[in-house]
């Protein structure tokens, strides 16, 4: 069994030898002055900065400095009056993010489309399967009864 005919195979072999040859030659960085074409340049070094930043020098721990910073004054809580939050009339609290709900909505659907693909995908030579099982068996029952 021949599956090509022989112009179609030197063809097939040219195109093979012209894709691997193209991929050697833009792989190995001919094709391109710097850098190959799946790689990346390298990166310039950037210039060490030549000015110094001056630090500054610690301050004296007087016992001034440590007597104000341990004696600060403590809050203390306060009671705030307790109010009723106002009645909703006919409201309820919930809230929808309108935008999440549609989200939710768009999600639910495409898995609801994926299934009914999947099943119809599955089902479909399924059918072919069983619709054939069936002629068969009806064609034998009619030729029994024939003889």
């Amino acid at each position: 069994m021949k599956l090509m005919n022989q112009p179609d195979l030197k063809q097939l072999i040219f195109f093979m030898a012209m894709a691997v040859s193209l991929t050697l030659w833009l792989t190995t960085g001919k094709g391109t002055a710097e850098a190959s074409l799946f790689e990346s340049p390298a990166a310039a070094p950037s210039p060490a900065p030549t000015t110094s930043v001056p630090v500054a020098q610690p301050q004296q721990i007087t016992p001034q400095i440590i007597a104000t910073a341990t004696t600060k004054p403590t809050p203390r809580p306060t009671k705030r009056p307790t109010t009723e939050p106002p009645a909703n009339k006919g409201r309820s609290n919930l809230i929808f993010d309108q935008a999440e709900f549609i989200d939710t909505i768009a999600l639910v659907g495409s898995w609801i489309w994926l299934c009914c693909g999947i099943c119809l995908f599955l089902l479909v030579p399924l059918m072919m399967l069983l619709l054939q099982i069936r002629g068969h068996s009806q064609l034998k029952s009619k030729q029994q009864r024939q003889v």
